[in-house]
């Protein structure tokens, strides 16, 4: 079994239906395998989503680099750098890309 490298809460986006498109508050947690676990709370038996991090190490930009991927990045909350936003891809055309804005810059 992976040991946990990692965890905290972040923002993730997620479009909706017309005008319900929102960052929502999800805990995460990195094991040592790269997966990366998204729970809706802290504590919470299962992951709503897990990403394997190692398979889309290609898809993945950070910060400004965001702005390079195939598709739009979402608008940030007001306030919020850019440098606090991670974008992974799930494949090279951006089919589906997760959008999390970590607190800070220093704990990406």
């Amino acid at each position: 079994m992976s040991s946990l490298i990692k965890e905290g809460f972040i923002q993730r986006y997620k479009a909706g239906f017309l005008i319900s498109n929102k960052w929502k508050s999800n805990y995460v947690v990195l094991y040592s395998d790269s997966t990366l676990a998204f729970f809706n709370n802290r504590g919470d038996g299962r992951p709503v989503e897990t990403i394997y991090l190692k398979n889309v190490v290609p898809y993945t930009c950070v910060g400004f680099m965001c702005d390079r991927m195939p598709v739009r990045r979402p608008s940030l909350p007001q306030g919020v750098a850019v440098q606090r936003l991670v974008g992974i891809g799930m494949d090279p055309q951006a089919s589906k890309v997760h959008w999390i804005l970590f607190p800070s810059e220093q704990i990406l």
